[in-house]
């Protein structure tokens, strides 16, 4: 009974091929284009200047210690929103072409990533709260992981990969990509502490990409012994 409503697949003609490869260039632009806005939109909402000597006595000084929050929250925005579009490049670089389902995931990563801005600006106004950043770590998590999916569904039997990358060289991208979503899994206890503790538990970070590299070595080393 099962087989009776299973979906045919629809066979690979080149007219389906070459729509398919100007959806993924069209995605690729469209990702491009959002990560671009919204770094520029992190960087405007810096704290404005224009009180700096401006006759109402606000020093240096004082205007670094009354935002170093905010601006401790925008240098981390900044560094991770130029790691995930690093990572979108290298993962549209080794497609050959997309479809609808990984383009859906595409979307969801960057509707997630517009989420993120808004959880940066509303730290900004409502300093101190705890709720922005909560919000913010687990809508960098989801951005991440939405990328692991999308890659994860173009690794499967290979269905969207470029002839050009390896399986090993892939595996290695969805470990790689697995780096940011879980040191942001990471920061969410630390919301509890204070912001600059939030701030310092990104550097976890550097801790989990070793124990992931380890991770796929050991599996390689077993693989060549069970080879042997």
């Amino acid at each position: 009974m099962r087989g009776l409503f299973k979906r045919k697949q629809r066979p690979r003609t080149k007219a389906i091929i070459e729509r398919n490869l100007k959806q993924l260039r069209r995605l690729e632009t469209l990702t491009d284009v959002l990560f671009a806005l919204v770094l520029f939109r992190i960087f405007m909402i810096l704290p404005s200047l224009g009180k700096i000597g401006s006759g109402e006595g606000i020093s240096i000084t004082r205007f670094f210690s009354e935002n170093l929050g905010g601006i401790e929250i925008i240098f981390i925005g900044v560094l991770l929103v130029l790691i995930y579009w690093s990572n979108s490049i290298k993962a549209f670089g080794n497609l050959d072409h997309t479809d609808g389902k990984h383009a859906s995931l595409s979307f969801l990563q960057l509707f997630m990533l517009l989420i993120y801005l808004y959880f940066v600006r509303m730290e900004i106004v409502f300093k101190g709260e705890l709720l922005p950043l909560l919000l913010q770590s687990i809508t960098l998590a989801l951005v991440g992981f939405l990328g692991v999916a999308a890659w994860s569904y173009a690794l499967k039997d290979r269905k969207l990969l470029s002839d050009s990358i390896t399986d090993k060289e892939a595996a290695e991208l969805c470990l790689e990509f697995l780096n940011e979503p879980v040191t942001a899994l990471i920061t969410i206890p630390f919301v509890w502490v204070s912001s600059t503790a939030w701030a310092l538990a990104w550097l976890t970070g550097l801790l989990i990409s070793r124990i992931l590299g380890w991770l796929h070595n050991r599996k390689d080393w077993a693989e060549s012994e069970t080879a042997e």
